[in-house]
């Protein structure tokens, strides 16, 4: 098992006011990456697990292959995919996109589409995973506001992607009716 400690000893790692930063990519799919001091990465880390003591600001993207887990917050520029589990100590914010494989546990704030809640529901439905807030549903890369995702037409959903609409008639009435049912306290 290879194991990479980031500390502020670190080969290019650079001292800011109050936190480190990093401006190289870290990519080895089989490592264990612990992250021991509040730190930005400015590109990319692609790795098996990663450990972060208080918090960590990723700049674009950031795909864990088993489990990540952080101590305070994560903040992901554009996208976050993570194989298995995905545990903050407090808060989350991910830009565009969001993927995790099992389990998902925010103690605090989720910040999903620019709306911070701490009130979502995940599932996943064949190929495709899909959240549910109040206002908004996500499905694979697709996010919109439920009543639009009411509207749109066969034409509009087919453009989505290959299969998208195939998919859709099968699963539109369940998402659709899965966000209706939800409990009044999630949608406050």
């Amino acid at each position: 098992m290879k194991e990479i400690i980031i500390d502020e000893n670190f080969k290019g790692i650079k001292k800011e006011r109050y936190f480190f930063s990093l401006d190289v990519d870290i990519i080895d799919i089989e490592a264990h990456i612990e992250i021991k001091v509040p730190l930005i990465i400015k590109k990319t880390i692609i790795c098996k697990s990663l450990k972060v003591g208080k918090w960590l600001k990723v700049g674009k993207w950031l795909k864990v292959g088993e489990s990540l887990k952080v101590g305070e917050s994560l903040e992901v520029g554009e996208s976050l995919k993570v194989g298995e589990s995905l545990e903050v100590g407090e808060s989350l914010e991910v830009g565009e996109w969001l993927q995790v494989g099992e389990s998902l546990k925010v103690g605090q704030s989720l910040s999903i589409f620019g709306q911070k809640t701490t009130k979502y529901a995940m599932i996943n439905i064949s190929t495709y995973y899909v959240i549910l807030t109040s206002e908004f549903i996500k499905i694979g890369c697709q996010v919109h506001k439920v009543e639009q995702w009411e509207k749109f037409s066969d034409e509009v959903i087919s453009r989505m992607g290959s299969g998208a609409l195939e998919w859709w008639k099968i699963w539109k009435d369940f998402i659709l009716t899965t966000h209706k049912n939800l409990p009044e306290t999630f949608k406050g």
